[in-house]
């Protein structure tokens, strides 16, 4: 039996597709991460665990879930929160900025928008 030029060829990309490892990708998770927040002071919060905090502007017309970029506070709630930006009244997610929780510097890794019930 004579193979057909095309089918010699055939038969190697299928040969050849046999041995080439396939590996799923996955898009990553899509959130909408703020660079900056103007946010010039911080009267209102609530700690969710030692990694993340929600600051409330001071009008209380929006609220931010802040990751720091390693465990902050303690396990007692703090009594005070404070901006420690760069920039006067701006809070980025730079690794530069903090928040200072009960005087403790926490380094920002993410800045989200929180959203609030009306």
């Amino acid at each position: 039996m004579r193979l057909s030029k095309a089918m010699v060829t055939a038969l190697l990309f299928i040969a050849a597709a046999g041995c080439v490892r396939h590996r799923a990708v996955t898009a990553p998770a899509r959130t909408l991460t703020l660079d900056c927040v103007e946010l010039p002071s911080v009267d209102r919060w609530r700690v969710l665990d030692s990694y993340h905090i929600v600051v409330y502007m001071p009008d209380r017309s929006a609220a931010y879930l802040v990751e720091f970029d390693q465990p902050c506070g303690s396990s007692e709630p703090p009594d005070h929160v404070e901006v420690a930006g760069a920039e006067t009244g701006r809070l980025c997610a730079s690794g530069r900025d903090a928040l200072l929780v009960n005087q403790q510097r926490c380094l920002i890794s993410t800045i989200l928008r929180y959203k609030t019930s009306p």
